[in-house]
Order: C-alpha cells, then sequence, then structure tokens
C-alpha cells in the first residue's frame, strides 16, 4: 500500500501534500562516485593514509515500490594515469533498501575491495612520493542499517531512492542503528583484523523544496557504538582482542532536479569513525564521498507488478 492516497486532481494543486508517490513507476539510476573505504595510521614516528587506486566507481540502481537494489563496481576504463605505480585495485558493492510499513527502513550492503597503496601523510613532492603497493590487502563489509522516521512527512523514499518526490519542505529526526563485520586482511604479512561493530546514530534531516522541480537536503549525524575487535598476526597466529568505544559522524548534503519522469542529483557525504586508544584497530576510517546522479522512470513490466502486489498483500513490507 502506498505511503498515502491521492487523487489524480489533487497530486499538483494541494498545497497540503508533502509528497507525491512515483510508487508505480520502475527507477533506473546510473551514478558515479569515489565511495571506497580509506584508513589513516597515526604512529610515534610517522602518519600514513592507505588507499585504493581507483577514484571513481559506477553505480547502477533499480528502484520499485519498497525495494532499492544497487550494485557498484570500478570499471578498467575509469583506472587513474598512475596504475602502474599504485597497482591494481578490484571494487564491487551490493546493497538493498527495504521499506516496511509507514516509517522503517532496512539496509543491507555487502562490499569487496581490493588492491591499495600506502602513502605518507604530507609528502607534497610525488617525484619523491614513497609508494608501498598493498596488492593483496582487502577489506570485505557485511553491514546492516535499521533507520526509525518519526515525521511521516519526510519522505525518506524520495531521498533514498526516489520513489516518491518530495513536494513540500519537512524535516525529521531519523534515529538509526548500524550494525556490520567488517574485514581486513593481507595474506603477504599474515596479518587480519576482523570487528563487529554496533553505532547508534541520531540523524537530522531536513529536505527544502526550492521549486516543483528543485530541492536539497541537508543531514547530521552524531554517532556512538562499540566495536569488538580481533587482530591476528604471524605464521602462529598470535590474537589480541579489545572491546572499544567508536566515536562516528556522518554528514551529507544534496541538490537535486525532480520531473515525473527524468531526476538527476549532485551530493556530498563524510563519514568519519575513530576507535578507543586501546584498541587493537590502529586506523581511523574515513569516507568523503561525491557523488553524481542521474535517473529515468517508466512503466514496469506486468510479470513485476503482479510480483510486487503479492507481497504487498501478503506481508507488512510496503
Amino acid at each position: 500500500m502506498p505511503i498515502h492516497s491521492f487523487s489524480q486532481e489533487k497530486e499538483s494543486n494541494n498545497d497540503d501534500i508533502y509528497f507525491e508517490s512515483m510508487r508505480e513507476k520502475f527507477n533506473l539510476k546510473l551514478e558515479f562516485d569515489n565511495d571506497l573505504e580509506t584508513f589513516e595510521y597515526n604512529d610515534l614516528n610517522s602518519r600514513y593514509s592507505v588507499k585504493p587506486n581507483t577514484s571513481l566507481r559506477t553505480v547502477l540502481g533499480f528502484n520499485y515500490r519498497f525495494l532499492g537494489f544497487k550494485i557498484g563496481y570500478s570499471p578498467k576504463f575509469l583506472a587513474p594515469e598512475d596504475f602502474d605505480e599504485k597497482g591494481e585495485t578490484n571494487v564491487f558493492k551490493i546493497s538493498t533498501d527495504i521499506f516496511i510499513k509507514k516509517k522503517w527502513i532496512q539496509t543491507l550492503e555487502y562490499s569487496y575491495v581490493k588492491g591499495y597503496y600506502q602513502e605518507e601523510i604530507g609528502n607534497e613532492d610525488i617525484n619523491n612520493a614513497n609508494f608501498t603497493i598493498l596488492p593483496d590487502l582487502k577489506t570485505q563489509i557485511i553491514k546492516g542499517k535499521t533507520s526509525f522516521v518519526l515525521n511521516e512527512n519526510l519522505s525518506m523514499k524520495a531521498i533514498i531512492n526516489q520513489v516518491e518526490i518530495q513536494r513540500k519542505s519537512a524535516g525529521s529526526f531519523v534515529p538509526s542503528l548500524t550494525y556490520e563485520f567488517f574485514k581486513l586482511s593481507d595474506e603477504n604479512t599474515l596479518s587480519k583484523t576482523q570487528s563487529f561493530n554496533f553505532i547508534f546514530n541520531a540523524h537530522y534531516i531536513h529536505t527544502f523544496v526550492i521549486n516543483k522541480k528543485w530541492y536539497a537536503n541537508l543531514g547530521v549525524a552524531p554517532g556512538l557504538g562499540v566495536g569488538v575487535n580481533k587482530l591476528t598476526e604471524g605464521e602462529f597466529d598470535v590474537t589480541t582482542r579489545s572491546n572499544d568505544l567508536i566515536v562516528n559522524v556522518n554528514s551529507f548534503i544534496n541538490l537535486g532536479y525532480n520531473s515525473k519522469n527524468f531526476y538527476s542529483g549532485l551530493s556530498y557525504e563524510l563519514d568519519a569513525s575513530t576507535p578507543g586508544e586501546e584498541s587493537v584497530v590502529k586506523y581511523d576510517s574515513v569516507r568523503s564521498v561525491f557523488n553524481l546522479s542521474i535517473g529515468y522512470r517508466f512503466n514496469p513490466p506486468k510479470f513485476l507488478k503482479n510480483s510486487f502486489d503479492w507481497v504487498s498483500d501478503h506481508t507488512p513490507i510496503k
């Protein structure tokens, strides 16, 4: 069932309508972003970063009614010019967003990155930069996120997957709980870090409708959590464990255009997490993400519509 029910005559004329449903349209979206896991180490004698040797990732998204599905990878033609210096990076990511009843959102995600390089922070002379290629260093993340929207007038479907169009400015607190399994490993160094992280974020998100087709979204979310970590090193698998407090900050801003069929957007997101001083995890995780997206809505094939009708009729997923 839709979150709100609209008659055809009132969709564009009633100022009391906060958002318009596009749930009967199938959304196809193409995105370009740099959403890749990077790390910063702070040793006593030096500071250095560990980065993948790719700057762009392509994402193809499919969205219809309550379900959003994305698959992302980094194609060869987007490889940087210094490919030979810093090594090859392979990227794969898949995620889905499920909307349950009116206010609950469930996100599931898996990502894999293999091939990094290490560089000293503050070394501005590229000719003297000491790159260490880490071809077998890889990260794997399995993540879930459960969110609850307090204000029904704010459409998270409009923000996340464009299944709705926000027609009137609104904001809401959106508390969320993120739980993830993170693995960082390198076969050459016989080192492996595994973490189970649980983070609670107090999001506040606001959509500003500039006119009928332009909008801006702002969000900020301080967060606290706990990490259960295990570091395994050496030929004999020497293991060190720690349970740590995690401080997290997430914020984003985006500007977009929305018509009945065509939509596009440009956004920036910052997500940073820092473990406790006594943690066996000796790095800060930082994501500074730019995203450009374009999309188009069209009528779905009949078999898809009938399948989603059955799910809505027999489950609380709407």
